[in-house]
């Protein structure tokens, strides 16, 4: 283990089930405001999707509004009370570590785009360019049938080699909020680090995430109602795994300092 990143341990595939029963008990402490400020994170996301830029700028800003988000679990955590005002506490001290790992994470996936969209364009050229070199040889019926093929398996590469991009970046910054706003810890190295950490612990994170999909589901059976209460739950999740896997890295919350 790189000894200039934090210490993280390595836990038991059972503890993803008790993340996701943590991260229940931090909602149902006060499950009115973690409802309002979930409401208004939807409402920003929405407001930011509807120009391009603001769809640019979302990943930019989604570490620091989760930043915010963890500095109430913790609060929690201290019997303290949770306020509607901690979604944007990230915009405070350490705003700019935050800042740094929506930098990181807007970079990466703008990369994971280009790099399927090149994958893409060199397949779909591939496939059109040996359906031509059947035009002499073969029916139009088979010459369609192995450009749709093609395509088609085109597509699924495609589509396999985004998903495992996209899981190494979900790796990278699964702990990178947390580490920056509650462990005090430079970007890059908190990308580094959580990575290394999500790595390491691939099975429970892989059983939170079994558990969380059948939620996924039944949250948008009542008009995404449940959505309300899921999201908090999750945060409050992910919260709880960074503190079991990251026990000894001290918390300091901005409000502590002098």
């Amino acid at each position: 283990m790189d000894k200039s990143l934090p210490v993280y341990r390595v836990v038991a595939a059972g503890r993803g089930w008790d993340w996701i029963v943590q991260g229940f008990e931090l909602f149902k402490r006060n499950p009115g405001i973690w409802v309002a400020i979930t409401v208004i994170w939807i409402l920003l996301n929405m407001a930011a999707s509807i120009t391009g830029a603001g769809a640019l700028a979302a990943p930019l800003f989604a570490p620091v509004l989760l930043g915010g988000m963890l500095i109430g679990c913790a609060r929690l955590v201290r019997d303290q009370e949770l306020e509607i005002n901690h979604l944007f506490a990230g915009f405070k001290q350490p705003f700019l570590p935050l800042l740094g790992v929506g930098v990181g994470l807007l970079i990466a996936q703008w990369a994971v785009a280009l790099i399927a969209g090149m994958l893409a364009l060199m397949l779909g050229a591939g496939t059109f360019l040996s359906g031509a070199t059947l035009s002499g040889s073969a029916s139009e019926t088979a010459i369609a049938a192995s450009v749709l093929a093609g395509l088609g398996i085109s597509i699924l590469v495609v589509v396999m080699v985004a998903l495992l991009l996209y899981g190494v970046v979900l790796m990278a910054f699964t702990f990178a909020p947390a580490l920056a706003v509650l462990g005090n810890v430079a970007p890059i190295a908190a990308i580094q680090s959580s990575f290394k950490a999500a790595w390491a612990n691939w099975r429970p994170l892989t059983i939170a995430g079994l558990i969380a999909l059948p939620l996924c589901i039944i949250a948008a059976i009542p008009l995404m109602l449940g959505y309300l209460v899921l999201i908090p739950v999750l945060i409050g999740a992910s919260y709880a795994a960074y503190r079991d896997i990251y026990p000894d890295l001290p918390e300091q919350l901005a409000e502590d300092t002098p």
